[in-house]
């Protein structure tokens, strides 16, 4: 019996060793690098509409707000209004938070959030989010990849 048991423990040491050979591959992203879109990896979705490295800044007035459509009053823990403001490209396909006016937002499976929870990253394309700031538990995700949940109030 001892053959086979140094047998299934030898191959469950090469398993082991090769899971850790083969890192995490990030999910495709593009980046905004002098002024440009920059494909990172192989991206399986479109370049952002948007100009590079530009992201309109947030009003700081009631009536700035409003006039472009947001929403002014409390939000998050922020004891004083603030502008709560729609974004342009909502639920666009993303692999990085730059490539959005917002934040990029995943929607990993249970099984993925579990993973995450142990301290696994995972490489995940996400959505543009429908606004920002952005308040509540998330999964952010940044260079093509999910690292953790991150809660913002």
């Amino acid at each position: 019996m001892r053959p086979i048991i140094a047998v299934f423990v030898s191959v469950a040491a090469v398993v082991g060793l090769a899971s850790l050979a083969s890192p995490v591959e990030a999910a495709g992203h593009w980046a905004c690098r002098d002024g440009a879109w920059i494909a990172v990896g192989a991206p399986g979705h479109p370049r952002p509409a948007r100009a590079c490295g530009e992201r309109p800044a947030i009003p700081k007035s009631e009536a700035a707000c409003r006039q472009v459509g947001g929403r002014w009053g409390r939000a998050g823990i922020f004891p004083t209004p603030i502008c709560v403001v729609p974004t342009g490209d909502a639920g666009r396909v993303c692999g990085d938070g730059g490539e959005c006016e917002g934040v990029c937002l995943a929607d990993p499976t249970s099984a993925e959030r579990a993973r995450i929870a142990a301290g696994t990253p995972i490489a995940l394309t996400g959505r543009c989010s429908e606004r920002r700031p952005v308040f509540g538990c998330m999964y952010r995700v940044e260079a093509g990849m999910v690292r953790g949940r991150l809660c913002a109030d």
